[in-house]
C-alpha cells in the first residue's frame, strides 16, 4: 500500500511547513508587520472588508508584541547588572570555583568583568564564570589577644 506511504510524506511535510511558518511569524520586526498588514488591506475584498475590531486587535497584538520585546531587554540588562554587581562584592574573597576543563579551584578573586552580558571572575590564573562558583570559602577567626 504505497497510498499510505505518500499520505504519510505528505502529513509530515504539511506539519514541518506549518511549524517552520509559526517559528519565521514570531521572529517578524514591527517594519515586517506593517508591510503584512498593509498588503493585507490593499489586497482585501472590497465587498468584504476587515472588520474594524479585527484590524485593531492586530495593532493592539503588534503593540503588546514590542512591549513585551522591550521588557525583555531591560530585564536582561538588569540581570546583567545584578550579576555585575554580585561579582564585585567576591573581590578580596575566597571562592571554590569550577573551571571550564571540569576542575575545581580555590582562590581569592581579585577581579571581575562583563563580557558578552556574562559576568567573569579572576581567580589566580584561571577566570571562571560566576555561575561556575560553586562556594565562597568564609575565612578563619583571629583570636584576640
Amino acid at each position: 500500500m504505497t497510498i499510505e506511504t505518500v499520505s504519510s510524506t505528505y502529513t509530515n511535510s504539511y506539519q514541518t511547513n506549518i511549524t517552520d511558518t509559526t517559528q519565521d511569524i514570531s521572529n517578524i520586526d514591527s517594519q515586517e508587520f506593517m508591510t503584512i498588514l498593509l498588503a493585507q488591506l490593499q489586497n482585501q475584498n472590497p465587498l468584504d472588508p476587515v472588520d474594524d475590531t479585527e484590524f485593531m486587535a492586530q495593532i493592539a497584538q503588534m503593540n503588546s508584541l514590542q512591549e513585551l520585546s522591550s521588557i525583555k531587554q531591560k530585564i536582561g540588562a538588569l540581570v546583567t547588572r545584578n550579576d555585575a554587581l554580585y561579582a564585585s562584592n567576591l573581590i578580596g574573597k575566597t571562592v571554590k570555583a569550577e573551571t571550564e576543563n571540569g576542575e575545581e579551584i580555590e582562590g581569592v578573586v581579585t577581579e571581575t568583568f562583563t563580557e558578552l552580558d556574562e559576568c567573569y571572575l579572576t581567580i589566580g590564573d584561571f577566570t571562571v564564570a560566576l555561575a561556575s562558583v560553586l562556594g565562597i570559602i568564609e575565612a578563619p577567626e583571629t583570636q584576640q589577644a
